[in-house]
This record gives structure tokens, C-alpha cells and sequence, in this order.
């Protein structure tokens, strides 16, 4: 079946140091290959880290990307995991108890624009500034007011 539309593919792998030059000729000899036969692959390139945790990646990506390319993409998939992590758990994704497909669109329709919302408005306010200086002016208190249902107003 081919693939619907552009997309890329990368995987990590840990490998037991006894056991790297076995994987290292199988992976150069035939699985490079067996990858780029599969229908929709056009091409297969393997970048291999220099130190732990993770020493080798597989990528879809064009042969001619630049390895900060290929970096910036790679962490694309934290930036993914965290977001799909905040909707799941501060936004409420996980939190559908319906039967239907229908209702499951629905409820994470909503709780995707207002995750889009929320991150927004976070561009908005300065790491090293209190949020509500920027947005509120300071309201001034007239000095006869007292509270509702203090002591001071009865």
C-alpha cells in the first residue's frame, strides 16, 4: 500500500556493546536495504551517535539534510511526546468516557483548541516578569470600601 502523503521516519537503536559488530554488518548489509525496497521508502540514511543513550538512527529523510536538520528533527519528537502528554493529563484528552467515534471528535477537537489557546497566551507572558503586570493595570481600592461580610462592614 503506498503511503498516503510526504512523510519521514526515525528510529533509535541501543545496541549490547557484545553484540554491535554482529548488528552493524547485518544492519549495513541487509537491513538498509530491505527498508528502502519496502513501497513509499525512497531512501534510508544512518547517522550513528557518538556517545550514550541512544548510538544509532534510521531516517527517511533526504540524503542531503545537514546533521543539524536532522537534529532539530529528532527533537520534534519530545516536543510531540510533551504535548501529547500535557493534553492527556493538564487538558483532559484522557479523560473521554463516551462509546461513539463521534464523541471522541468532538471532546478532542475541544481539548486540542484549547491547548493551542493556552499555548498562545504562554508565548505571551515574559519568563522573568509576573504575567499580570503586562495584561492588568493595577486597580485602585477607594479607602472607604470595606469588604462584604467583614467585620469592619457591619
Amino acid at each position: 500500500m503506498p503511503l498516503a502523503g510526504k512523510g519521514m521516519l526515525i528510529t533509535s537503536m541501543d545496541v549490547d556493546p557484545a553484540d554491535e559488530q554482529d548488528f552493524n554488518l547485518w544492519y549495513d548489509r541487509e537491513h538498509l536495504a530491505e527498508r528502502v525496497g519496502i513501497e513509499g521508502f525512497l531512501e534510508a540514511r544512518r547517522w550513528i551517535a557518538e556517545e550514550a543513550p541512544t548510538k544509532y538512527w534510521l531516517s527517511t529523510l533526504p540524503s542531503n539534510i545537514g546533521f543539524r536538520q536532522f537534529v532539530d528533527m529528532v527533537k520534534l519528537r519530545w516536543r510531540i511526546e510533551r504535548d501529547y502528554h500535557d493534553l492527556k493529563q493538564e487538558i483532559g484528552l484522557g479523560h473521554f468516557e463516551g462509546r461513539g467515534w463521534r464523541g471522541f471528535h468532538h471532546h478532542a477537537t475541544l481539548c486540542i483548541a484549547a491547548y493551542g489557546f493556552l499555548v498562545s497566551e504562554r508565548e505571551t507572558i515574559s519568563p522573568s516578569e509576573a504575567a499580570s503586570t503586562k495584561i492588568f493595570k493595577k486597580v485602585a481600592i477607594p479607602e472607604n470600601y470595606r469588604p462584604r461580610g467583614s467585620a469592619i462592614a457591619a
